[in-house]
């Protein structure tokens, strides 16, 4: 629901800028403060996880989600919109790494394998088929895509309900939320300089506070670069595909094919890396 929905708005971006007389910088704010949210409230959102439950924590960021998005629709306010995507991203970072650490609380080692497998099979489904959706609904009206997202999450409201409740220990403390600034400051920082101090003070906090080792740094640089190359590189094909006049639903299917190759070349590069480990 996360991923799709991430992946469905870069299409509608350029339709967004002209409907709101707006820079594609501009626009593009409510797919940038959408990730920030994202990816700063995690932590946060797992501590909760341990106090309520994980099952409880995903209805309440999926509630979140079904309820911000139906505004949206109705709403002809681009600050307003902007502000709805933000709580968005709160109903999100609720979700989506809650829903992988549920998965890892499940059955024995290969059911739990096999989970954790599924889990992002399905998170990078959505970041592929998301552009020729994206594409197709923007054919018609573009605010409908929120109303797919919320109709997806009070479908998942009554999927999750099925389930037992999980609680579980991680060990994580609230000073880890230091090393997301270091990133959302330089995602922030491209659209209004200043923002670039989160990015410093996020590096000395965590320097500060906690000691994590060379190689998650590594690790996080690694994965940061992945997904920021790989979104730039579709946001560029969509803004050039609009720029030859092409209809959103040839856009989203020509990008979809790019992306795919793209995915497929990861999974390839893994699988590559485990095998000579």
């Amino acid at each position: 629901m996360s991923s799709l929905e991430t992946t469905m708005i870069l299409m509608t971006i350029p339709l967004i800028a002209k409907d709101f007389s707006i820079t594609f910088v501009e626009a593009s704010t409510l797919l940038a403060f959408y990730v920030v949210i994202e990816v700063l409230l995690p932590i946060p959102s797992s501590l909760l996880a341990e106090r309520i439950g994980a099952k409880r924590t995903m209805k309440i960021g999926t509630t979140i989600m079904g309820l911000s998005s139906l505004p949206i629709v109705l709403s002809n306010s681009f600050t307003l919109i902007l502000a709805l995507r933000i709580v968005q991203g709160v109903g999100a970072s609720m979700v989506l790494l809650t829903s992988l650490s549920y998965a890892s609380l499940i059955g024995s080692d290969e059911e739990r394998g096999k989970m954790i497998g599924l889990n992002h099979t399905i998170v990078s489904l959505g970041y592929v088929l998301g552009l020729p959706l994206g594409g197709l609904i923007a054919e018609i009206d573009w605010k409908y895509l929120f109303l797919l997202t919320s109709a997806l999450s009070f479908s998942s409201l009554y999927l999750l309900s099925t389930l037992k409740e999980m609680h579980a220990k991680s060990g994580l403390g609230i000073n880890v939320i230091y090393a997301s600034l270091i990133f959302d400051g330089i995602i922030l920082g491209l659209y209004y300089y200043p923002f670039f101090v989160l990015s410093i003070l996020g590096l000395i906090m965590t320097i500060w506070k906690i000691k994590l080792g060379k190689g998650f740094y590594l690790s996080s640089l690694s994965g940061f670069l992945h997904s920021i190359i790989r979104n730039m590189i579709a946001a560029f094909f969509v803004f050039y595909l609009y720029s030859l006049h092409l209809s959103t639903l040839e856009i989203g299917s020509l990008d979809y094919f790019i992306l795919f190759l793209l995915r497929l070349s990861h999974f390839m590069q893994v699988d590559f890396t485990i095998n000579i480990s």
